[in-house]
């Protein structure tokens, strides 16, 4: 008589451990058929709580949820079912289905299951939301480019077109970088608040590939009164405007009002 291995699991704790997994996990777990149908999905999952059976069980990853492309999720579950290997920690993009403006970046695996459904192979697919950890990465990657590009040489024009460039796209679709016409002549500044009319030489302008904007640097211009522009400059304060065509923020007769740009614009 052989004793059994305490460490090896039994059927009845197999089947606690699923049940945990597919009631109680925070990820996302889904079982799908050979035509990645929904077979068993985790309820406690962050997007499907309270989400009624009938609208997730039958159905395709890309019939209950439109917050990621499911053009590459398919495909890699399709190749999973195929080869049998595992697909491991793929990042996809997207937006929450009920905040389309924010960002989602979640990290998908999947493995081959034998008997998925009526004793048809399917796959696993553990999706996990990892948005703050890649947004955190991100601007860890975002300093490390400032500190190693901006600022190679003492030139304030150079080190502009550095500073706009390190933060098109990362940060913004588009940058602009003015200084005081005095300060590039080589007179000296007095720290602290700037009078709105002092002229200013655009010194770097960076775009990304969906804006439209005037691309020559070396303008001398005076920004126009009353927009954040001009506000920042007078009271030496950072400002975030949430939203650029917010009634109150830019003058109907300001020339620099913006016809086609992004949620959010901030000046330095």
């Amino acid at each position: 008589m052989v004793d059994a291995d305490p460490y090896l699991g039994t059927r009845a704790s197999d089947s606690a451990v699923l049940e945990a997994l597919f009631t109680q996990a925070p990820l996302g777990l889904f079982l799908l058929d050979e035509q990645l149908r929904v077979r068993r999905y985790n309820t406690s999952a962050r997007g499907l709580r309270g989400i009624a059976a009938e609208r997730v069980l039958g159905r395709t990853f890309g019939e209950i949820s439109s917050a990621v492309d499911t053009t590459e999720l398919d495909a890699l579950a399709r190749e999973t079912l195929r080869t049998g290997q595992s697909a491991l920690g793929r990042t996809l993009k997207g937006a929450p289905a009920m905040r389309p403006d924010e960002d989602l970046t979640v990290s998908v695996s999947i493995f081959q299951v034998d008997d998925a459904a009526d004793g048809r192979p399917g796959v696993l697919m553990a999706v996990e939301d990892v948005t703050e950890r890649e947004a955190a990465r991100a601007r860890l990657d975002l300093l490390y480019d400032t500190r190693r590009i901006v600022g190679t040489t003492l030139d304030a024009t150079t080190t502009a077109r550095e500073l706009a460039s390190v933060l098109v796209p990362p940060l913004a679709d588009s940058v602009t970088v003015h200084i005081l016409d005095a300060v590039l002549r080589g007179e000296p500044r007095r720290r602290g608040p700037i009078d709105a009319g002092e002229p200013l030489r655009r010194a770097a302008f960076v775009s990304g590939p969906d804006t439209h904007a005037d691309e020559r640097d070396t303008i001398l211009e005076t920004l126009p009164l009353a927009t954040p522009f001009t506000r920042s400059l007078e009271d030496a304060t950072p400002r975030l405007v949430s939203r650029l065509d917010a009634e109150g923020v830019w003058p109907p007769s300001c020339p620099s009002t913006p016809t086609h740009s992004p949620p959010r614009a901030s000046t330095r």
